[in-house]
């Protein structure tokens, strides 16, 4: 269901449209257009946010000012029903669909059941239903880590340690620095500006201590 102000806007226009056709359309309700709504007021009503029962009642288009206008006319036979290709348990279930409608059908929890067919069950002791999510969504698969476990994989073995520690980058240090006393260095980083240790400062080894 629209809300009340949407039914009112649809009067207002059409009336405001048809008035250059016909000048008394403008005093009619919807410009003398004749308006057929249906459905079921009781499934139907508009879903207000955090609202009470009386938010929701008012913004029904029944609250609308049109809403008077209107003639109301009740189905109450089931032509389904009565051509008579319906078998009994049709008919008993569309009487149990009208009694849910008017709140005379009590809750079936715990009193009506319904049995599954033990040929689509899953055993819940087996990885069956891992294995359909595999199988389904082989596109978006990843592996997960656990935050509270280390990856400690078998990735490590690609890397020996003795490999990675004879990479040599620019603007890293070597793994292992071989200096001698007069060797130039180039400091990497802000030592002390105001000394004028700074990024790129070059410097000359002096002395070398343990």
């Amino acid at each position: 269901m629209a809300h009340k102000h949407c039914f009112e806007v649809l009067d207002y226009t059409l009336r405001d449209i048809l008035r250059s056709t016909f000048l008394d359309s403008l005093n009619k309700p919807f410009g003398g257009m004749t308006m057929i709504l249906r459905g079921d007021f009781h499934q139907i009503l508009l879903v207000v946010s955090k609202g009470r029962r009386e938010d929701i009642v008012g913004t029904s288009t029944k609250s609308s000012y049109r809403w008077q206008h209107f003639e109301i006319y009740l189905l109450h036979k089931n032509m389904h029903l009565e051509n008579g290709a319906c078998t009994s348990s049709s008919a008993e279930f569309a009487q149990w669909i009208l009694n849910v409608r008017d709140g005379k059908e009590a809750s079936d929890v715990g009193e009506q059941w319904i049995e599954i067919p033990r040929e689509i069950m899953m055993d819940r002791n087996c990885n069956a239903i891992q294995k359909i999510i595999e199988f389904t969504y082989q596109d978006v698969a990843t592996k997960l880590i656990d935050k509270n476990s280390t990856n400690s994989g078998d990735d490590d073995a690609l890397y020996p340690i003795e490999f990675l520690n004879s990479l040599k980058f620019a603007g890293m240090p070597n793994h292992a620095l071989r200096l001698n006393n007069d060797v130039p260095i180039m400091l990497l980083r802000n030592v002390n500006q105001s000394a004028g240790l700074c990024n790129g400062t070059r410097l000359i080894v002096t002395q070398l201590g343990k």
